[in-house]
């Protein structure tokens, strides 16, 4: 790695696990408080998985560094839910979806064969089993940005704002 890429990924880290302190410090009692620092964390995690994976070698200490970088769409999903849904609750479901796709992307980065964990020979699943861990992360993005949207059509419903009112406003047609 070169200086400009570690300096640039360590100054993103500062500032994320700065914004997840105060985020916290600000709102722990609710929902949206612990789940905002979790996904800043799991983007820490993000950030750091390349030089734990390629460059560092810790053991079984990088497990931490993974389960963070393997979760953060369903930490940015949780997010999402609890700063756009007032009535969101975290339930055991929530937990096995963390476990899902985290329990994927630990198996494809410590398998040491694909027939070691289901018994599959074929080149064909393999190649399938490996694009597992994008498709669920993908499909927990793609989650987190429906439900912002859903909440912000909520907001707008709830102030008497028609989606279509605010581009109609002096603001946009001078």
């Amino acid at each position: 790695m070169h200086i400009a890429d570690i300096a640039l990924r360590f100054a993103a880290i500062s500032q994320l696990v700065l914004f997840a302190t105060l985020l916290l410090r600000a709102h722990w009692r609710h929902p949206v408080g612990p789940l905002g620092a979790l996904y800043l964390l799991g983007i820490v995690g993000y950030l750091l998985c390349p030089p734990v994976a390629r460059d560092w070698h810790i053991g079984w200490v990088e497990v931490i560094f993974f389960i963070g970088c393997f979760g953060a769409a369903v930490y940015f999903w949780l997010f999402t839910r609890a700063m756009f849904d007032d009535s969101f609750r975290l339930r055991p479901y929530h937990a096995l979806a963390v476990l899902a796709v985290v329990g994927f992307g630990l198996a494809q980065r410590y398998a040491a064969s694909l027939e070691a964990v289901f018994g599959i020979e074929a080149s064909a699943g393999k190649k399938i089993y490996s694009v597992i861990p994008q498709i669920l992360s993908l499909c927990f993005v793609v989650l987190a940005l429906t439900q912002a949207q859903i909440g912000r059509r909520d907001d707008r419903s709830r102030a008497g704002v028609s989606a279509t009112s605010s581009l109609a406003s002096p603001a946009f047609t001078s």
